[in-house]
């Protein structure tokens, strides 16, 4: 398939904003900017985030800012795509043969309908081969959502998931944990979330969860059991954490174990207001004065205490 996620670079390229933890080597963007608008949307379903309007159709959203020329880089919510890394020891020469080994595995896991779905390779940089990560986007066409803004005059630039942004941001504001010898992140999208795996700041691991609903009492079991080694009987958030761990998100309701406020899971550094209707903005660092586990070492046990 010719458009992959990406809709106007290469796979690499498509994930420039994770280079600090993916690929270093990695070159940066330079496109010929004219003087036209440029936005970064967050994509759900049809719909993207707009801060000051809330959930818009992205066909109305089009409709508008191509009246402006405008430029559009869409962010893929987690619930629309699956994320895997290829077998470390395999020889995938390049970004094809990488794409092939996932294209197999996907339908290992999800059957025929995988064999066509859009899917862009990205090189993962470890200490003696490259290992290559990917992406399937199920429930979108590529080449259709740019068709769709190109006819509205939008240019849309490029289609990747939101994570892809959402985890150098937290590597950038998360005291220690790129130099952890082993920390956890949990992007949290409603009751979907990505839990990936880091072993001094280098991505070794990454899987899509569902919460069994979409509160914050739901990702503290879920976290206590992590913090057991991914064990069942961890569902009392008071045992010892076996790696640091950074949250970041939006889409919890509150609930019955800390009413309307932010849970304080010692620990835990929480980047983001869970209970928001949106995602968070990824250009300012966090407040530290209105999260909990925003200061101080990320160390300690899982409590149950309130903010």
């Amino acid at each position: 398939m010719s458009h992959l996620l990406d809709a106007a670079t290469s796979g690499a390229s498509a994930f420039k904003a994770a280079e600090p933890m993916l690929a270093n080597s990695w070159p940066r963007w330079r496109w010929p900017w004219a003087q036209r608008p440029s936005h970064r949307l967050y994509l759900r379903g049809a719909e993207v985030w707009l801060p000051d309007l809330g959930w818009t159709p992205f066909e109305a959203w089009c409709t508008q800012a191509g009246a402006h020329r405008a430029r559009c880089e869409l962010r893929v919510a987690a619930a629309q795509v699956w994320t895997l890394l290829c077998d470390a020891e395999l020889p995938l020469a390049n970004a094809a043969a990488a794409v092939a080994c996932a294209r197999q595995q996907f339908v290992h896991y999800h059957g025929l309908t995988a064999q066509g779905w859009a899917i862009t390779a990205w090189p993962v940089t470890s200490s003696s081969r490259v290992r290559w990560g990917a992406c399937a986007l199920p429930l979108h066409d590529p080449a259709g959502l740019r068709l769709q803004a190109r006819s509205t005059g939008v240019d849309l630039r490029s289609l990747r998931p939101w994570w892809s942004d959402a985890l150098p941001y937290v590597l950038q504001h998360s005291p220690g944990l790129a130099q952890a010898a082993q920390a956890d992140v949990a992007v949290v999208e409603g009751a979907t979330l990505n839990w990936m795996r880091l072993r001094q700041g280098q991505l070794v691991g990454i899987e899509k969860r569902q919460l069994a609903a979409p509160t914050l009492d739901a990702l503290g079991q879920w976290l206590a059991q992590q913090a057991h080694g991914g064990g069942s009987g961890g569902t009392t958030l008071e045992s010892q954490l076996i790696a640091v761990i950074a949250v970041i998100g939006y889409g919890l309701q509150p609930g019955s174990a800390h009413g309307i406020a932010l849970p304080v899971w010692p620990g835990v550094q929480m980047l983001s207001d869970l209970r928001a209707a949106g995602p968070p903005s990824l250009t300012s660092p966090p407040s530290s004065k209105s999260l909990p586990g925003m200061s101080g070492e990320v160390s300690g046990a899982l409590g149950g205490g309130h903010a």
